[in-house]
C-alpha cells in the first residue's frame, strides 16, 4: 500500500532512506529526489520538534545490511577467483565483507545476520 507524501508514514520511509544514502547524497540532492522543499526536509533532519522521528529513522536506516557491487581490479594471475566482479555486504556498523558474484545469497543472508547479532 503506498503512502500519502506527506504523511508522518512517508516521513519516517523517506528519513530512513535518507540516512541509508546520507554518504552518497545531499540534503538538497535527496530533497529534491523525493519532491520537497530543501526547508522541509531541513525540519525533519534538524528541527527540535522532530528528534523522536529521526531516532526512529536512524534506527531503522542502521538495521539494514546492504549489498554493493564491487569490481575488483589487479587480482594476480594465478588466483583461483574465477570472475572479477564482488558483492560487498555492510552491517549496520559499518563492517563490509566481500563475497565474489554468484555465491548464494541464503548463504551471504545467513552470514551477515549471525555478524550483525554479534555487534559488529
Amino acid at each position: 500500500m503506498a503512502r500519502r507524501k506527506g504523511s508522518k508514514a512517508w516521513w519516517d520511509e523517506k528519513l530512513a532512506d535518507f540516512y541509508l544514502r546520507r554518504s552518497e547524497v545531499s540534503v538538497r540532492g535527496f530533497a529534491e529526489e523525493i519532491g520537497v522543499t530543501q526547508g522541509s526536509l531541513s525540519h525533519r533532519l534538524y528541527g527540535e520538534s522532530k528528534l523522536q522521528q529521526r531516532e526512529k529513522a536512524k534506527r531503522v536506516a542502521s538495521q539494514e545490511t546492504r549489498l554493493v557491487e564491487v569490481d575488483v581490479v589487479g587480482l594476480p594471475e594465478q588466483s583461483e577467483v574465477v570472475t572479477a566482479r564482488w558483492l560487498e555486504a555492510e552491517t549496520p556498523r559499518g563492517m563490509r565483507v566481500r563475497f565474489p558474484e554468484g555465491t548464494g545469497s541464503e548463504y551471504v543472508a545467513d552470514l551477515m545476520t549471525r555478524i550483525a547479532a554479534r555487534g559488529v
